[in-house]
């Protein structure tokens, strides 16, 4: 197995990033962010962008786990921005490093893009700066460096021993198409490593984020094999995460289904569908919001219980909602959408009115199957919101409890 050259050199520390959980919901980034072929340099819109797409690794990556790492998700967020066409260099720091009183990292690296407008280099590094892009020397200062360091570059697509290292004075990658290849053996041996290291984050997700994990590695694969950036690797491929085999990305028929895998099966013809890194799980919870004390909504049609609201259909971005009165004693309740084709997303709040960016829970799945289970729900008024991701019809929706 690959090993890190740079966490050989020091033995006594470690490599990674501050500690985070699985981050909350991330605005939606559906399109390829357009960054022409001759030119590396982004928008101040799309660096923001791309910096949402790296951010929403914290999804599937051992954020929480500080000691080692840091090159696995650097491939991770580099592997993201290459499948929407972004090309990036991976920046490096090394030297004793303090980012927190309790972290003490030997080196530390993170994906870099230019933006146009400005004349440094930009880091986009969820963990050390969550709320957006940062200059080099603002990353510099908050990974505190005790001492003397040392700043290199290489492009994107290497993977520690085999980085090539680049002189600050030197250019960074020019264009996309100068971005070379990731390989297959680079992307298992990140892929394994960050499956491991899942388990020391104690943060009681470790099943979730590994499934999730998986799961976006054939993603990942896919969409870099339609974008001419990945090397070994063929759709039917078989592919490793450690122990475990990734499983093959099985669409549906004419690819009415919004996902990700589809960029192989429709030529790219359709969009790709973001990662969602409030539900890992159909019952996980996102941060509930605060209940509200005001009135409820009027004018909403009830859902009674155990009566399907039956034959529901809607165009693209059109959206219904119903309220739910659940009596006090409740000791579980239960909203399931079953049936139908297309692609509806359902949201669940108690006290308020669900919309797209406030609510309690969201599945979020790929179609129009989706089910929320709450424990001990609270009693009062729930309201339910369904989303068309894209046109639905045939669809069922039932509360319970």
């Amino acid at each position: 197995m690959r090993r890190c050259f740079f966490c050989l050199m020091f033995v006594s520390l470690g490599c990674g990033f501050s500690e985070a959980g699985v981050g909350s919901e991330k605005p939606e980034v559906l399109e390829d962010l357009g960054v022409h072929e001759g030119s590396a340099r982004v928008t101040a819109a799309q660096a923001t962008q791309a910096a949402a797409i790296v951010d929403s690794t914290r999804g599937y990556l051992p954020y929480a786990y500080t000691e080692d790492g840091c090159y696995g998700r650097a491939l991770y967020m580099s592997m993201e921005l290459a499948g929407r066409r972004i090309p990036t260099s991976a920046q490096y720091l090394t030297g004793w490093l303090r980012p927190s009183a309790s972290v003490e990292w030997g080196w530390h690296v993170a994906p870099m893009v230019e933006i146009d407008g400005t004349s440094g280099k930009t880091i986009l590094d969820p963990a050390l700066a969550p709320s957006g892009p940062v200059s080099l020397n603002r990353w510099v200062q908050l990974s505190n460096p005790q001492g003397s360091y040392q700043l290199f570059w290489t492009l994107g697509n290497e993977y520690v021993l085999d980085a090539r290292e680049n002189s600050q004075n030197a250019p960074v990658i020019r264009s996309f198409a100068e971005l070379e290849p990731f390989r297959i053996d680079d992307v298992e041996h990140a892929c394994g490593v960050m499956y491991d290291y899942l388990a020391n984050e104690g943060t009681g997700m470790t099943s979730a984020k590994r499934a999730l994990l998986v799961r976006r590695t054939r993603t990942l694969l896919n969409r870099l094999l339609s974008v001419g950036k990945i090397s070994g690797y063929q759709a039917s491929s078989s592919v490793s995460c450690g122990a475990t085999s990734v499983p093959e990305c099985r669409e549906s028929g004419a690819c009415t289904r919004n996902e990700d895998c589809c960029s192989m099966a429709c030529n790219g013809s359709c969009q790709p569908r973001p990662i969602d890194v409030g539900a890992t799980t159909p019952t996980t919870p996102t941060t509930p919001t605060t209940p509200t004390t005001s009135p409820p909504a009027t004018g909403l049609p009830a859902l009674e219980r155990g009566v399907a609201a039956t034959s529901l259909s809607a165009a693209k971005g059109a959206k219904r909602e119903w309220q739910v009165q659940v009596p006090a004693g409740t000791s579980s309740l239960r909203f399931t959408m079953t049936g139908g084709s297309g692609d509806a997303d359902l949201h669940v709040r108690f006290g308020a009115a669900a919309t797209t960016t406030a609510y309690d829970y969201r599945p979020y799945e790929g179609d129009a199957n989706e089910t929320v289970s709450v424990a001990s729900p609270q009693a009062g008024t729930w309201f339910v919101m369904v989303n068309a991701y894209s046109a639905y019809s045939g669809v069922s929706l039932t509360a319970s409890w």
